[in-house]
């Protein structure tokens, strides 16, 4: 009876509940590919398992925009109070989302906001569905991008400079259209600041200056294709009289093909402890490469 025996022995709890557990989570596809094939394949090898998978909710704590929505709802309602992760970006293998798909993965996200942990999320701008959020205690890393040129995204300051997001280290922003720079303050606690692909709508010297001044715990500064908006004359000349910004546990900062008066006003206004620094890359467009 070797069939008999093989089921009883997929069936019996050989080992702890936790180790079992952590089996399953490190068995979990990447979060950019869909969640629900994976849990079902494991959910039928046995009736335990199933249990095990059905009464468990950090099992269920990846939430992606792969999936249906009916398994999303499902994997929302059953992580219980656990902190999520959630991948609302392009899927992989990319396939065209339907508007509405994207609406409603967003709409059923916001609902469970004060449960963010890690977030990856593809904004559209002003013509999204509600797009103010409640506070976010467990957020640690946050990516916001949009492929969507024309919108305005002036909403999403409000995200990342609330005192109740007291757990953010982590930020990327890519291709957003920010015009309100002025309101923008980030957490005492972020480690990690990206900025990717602001095409004329990046901020301004003074601005980004005035913005690293809320985040002096920083190790990784990247700026990468940023066009910044020209200062207004007041903001020029007011520039090198501000205070210097000291960055003292910087470890790394990348400037990659941004605007040349940008590179130069915060590489003079930035105080960097050498023993802290481990890489300083400046690549100016139409200029030699800087490594220092």
């Amino acid at each position: 009876m070797p069939c008999r025996s093989q089921t009883i022995s997929l069936r019996t709890p050989l080992l702890p509940l936790e180790i079992l557990v952590e089996i399953f989570l490190l068995s979990q596809p990447p979060i950019h590919r869909s969640q629900a094939p994976h849990k079902t394949a494991l959910a039928l090898v046995c009736r335990f398992w199933n249990n095990v998978i059905e009464s468990t909710p950090v099992l269920w704590s990846k939430i992606s925009i792969a999936d249906e929505l009916t398994y999303v709802r499902k994997s929302l309602i059953k992580s219980g109070k656990f902190p999520i992760d959630i991948y609302g970006a392009n899927p992989d293998p990319i396939h065209s989302l339907s508007p509405d798909h994207w609406f409603n993965f967003l709409r059923e996200i916001k609902r469970h906001a004060e449960r963010w942990r890690h977030v990856v999320l593809r904004v559209m701008g002003e013509d999204e569905p509600d797009p103010t959020v409640t506070a976010l205690p467990f957020l640690e890393s946050l990516e916001l991008r949009s492929n969507h040129y024309p919108s305005v995204h002036n909403q999403y300051p409000a995200w990342l400079n609330s005192a109740r997001r007291p757990r953010l280290r982590a930020l990327l922003l890519h291709s957003l259209k920010i015009f309100r720079w002025e309101d923008v303050s980030f957490s005492l606690g972020l480690t990690k600041l990206d900025i990717q692909n602001f095409n004329q709508s990046g901020p301004s010297s003074s601005e980004l200056l005035s913005i690293l001044t809320t985040c002096p715990n920083l190790a990784i500064l990247r700026l990468h294709y940023v066009d910044s908006r020209p200062e207004d004359d007041d903001a020029e000349d007011h520039i090198y009289t501000t205070p210097i910004v000291d960055l003292a546990s910087l470890q790394r900062l990348n400037l990659e093909d941004v605007s040349e008066q940008l590179a130069r006003d915060v590489l003079a206004r930035l105080r960097v402890p050498e023993d802290c620094l481990i890489l300083v890359r400046c690549t100016i467009p139409n200029s030699d490469p800087t490594t220092s």
